[in-house]
Formats: structure tokens, C-alpha cells, sequence
């Protein structure tokens, strides 16, 4: 069992490593915006009800990461990636692994449907 559960759902390192840094973020923004109600919500994240809407319903795919960051940002988190080596795996050995830090421990949201539509939901997730 892999130490990301991207890498379980059969996505290649680099991938899961990005799905997670998303992931990640995304719950702590949604966590952080629990605070709020959607109409304080448009007015700090200068957005619309619908796109609001959107972000505490989980549809990452509708927002980049740097958009995540931005709303992070505007919620009070700070953040930042930081890179270290990864441990040796053969040939990525030498490449590096990406970690989030945020100011609150992330919550990761698991699809709750198994095998390749898990995937293929999480794939949908880098665009």
C-alpha cells in the first residue's frame, strides 16, 4: 500500500503527488470557509453564489490550484509547497516529492465509488 491513496487508485507518482497537493488544499479551504455563511463567502473570495457553491461541493475539477491558493489566502491560510528528495524507488530516485503546508491539518476527501471510475474522477481532477 502506497503512502498516497492516489498512487492506490493506479495513478502514476507524479500524478498522485499533484492530486494530493489539490486534495489537500481544497479540504482546507472548505474547512476554513465552514466558518461562513455562501453570501459572507461571495464577499470574501469575491466570487458567485454558484461558483462559492461549487467549492463547498467538492467539484475541485472547476478550480485550478492556484485558484485554491488564492482562496486559502483570502480565508486566512497560509501557504506554501516545499520539495524535499524523495526515498529511493528505483529509477525516481533523484526526484522529488511535494508536500502542502498549510496552517491546519488537511482532511482528505475519498470518491466513494472503487476502480477505474474512482480513477477517472481523479484524473478529471488535474485539469
Amino acid at each position: 500500500m502506497a503512502k498516497n491513496v492516489f498512487e492506490d487508485l493506479g495513478f502514476s507518482p507524479e500524478e498522485a503527488a499533484a492530486l494530493k497537493l489539490k486534495a489537500d488544499l481544497h479540504s482546507q479551504a472548505v474547512k476554513r470557509a465552514a466558518r461562513y455563511s455562501q453570501k459572507q463567502l461571495q464577499s470574501i473570495l469575491d466570487e458567485s453564489q454558484p461558483r462559492v457553491s461549487d467549492l463547498l461541493w467538492g467539484k475541485m475539477s472547476k478550480f485550478s490550484l492556484e485558484m485554491l491558493v488564492i482562496y486559502a489566502e483570502k480565508l486566512g491560510l497560509r501557504t506554501e509547497i516545499r520539495t524535499k528528495k524523495a526515498r529511493s524507488r528505483g529509477a525516481a530516485a533523484g526526484s522529488r516529492s511535494h508536500a502542502l503546508a498549510v496552517s491546519v491539518r488537511p482532511l482528505l476527501v475519498i470518491p466513494t465509488e472503487a476502480g477505474a471510475n474512482a480513477t477517472a474522477q481523479w484524473r478529471n481532477l488535474l485539469s
